[in-house]
């Protein structure tokens, strides 16, 4: 399969796995959209990539901004979503609803819009590739004390 022209989204994909696919992807010749929720993560990437990479921004908990981007962006090739917030692990005691939210809002309900958004603008025998983290794999202490 060729990415010669591809326009391949990573959304997370300013640092980590994700700024390393939009390098690859780039590498053979597609042209990576990399997307965090802050304009200074997206303009450092930028400066790592070829000139060909272009960058934007969203708040994926805002189903508005999340439409704009689609809107603004057009039809892609391919859709990499690998943003996600740290996974803070804490005593079960202090595992409150708002750790576990924020979790979620962004690799389960960010994920889950992105697809729903964006599936209609991936153009035919594009793809979605959606990822979990390290934390799967090798997860740290858990939530016992």
């Amino acid at each position: 399969m060729s990415l010669k022209n591809a326009r391949v989204l990573v959304i997370g994909g300013t640092s980590g796995i994700g700024l390393g696919v939009a390098s690859a992807a780039a590498e053979r010749g597609a042209i990576p959209i990399v997307v965090s929720r802050r304009q200074s993560s997206v303009d450092r990437a930028l400066s790592e990539l070829p000139d060909q990479a272009r960058g934007a921004t969203v708040d994926l908990t805002d189903q508005v901004s999340l439409a704009r981007l689609a809107e603004d962006i057009g039809d892609i090739d391919q859709l990499v979503f690998t943003a996600g917030e740290s996974l803070e692990l804490a005593p079960l005691a202090d595992l409150t609803p708002d750790i576990v939210n924020r979790f979620f809002q962004t690799r389960f309900v960010g994920a889950l819009s992105a697809v729903r958004v964006f599936a209609p603008h991936i153009t035919a025998g594009g793809s979605i590739t959606l990822t979990s983290g390290t934390a799967a794999d090798q997860p740290g202490f858990g939530a016992y004390p």
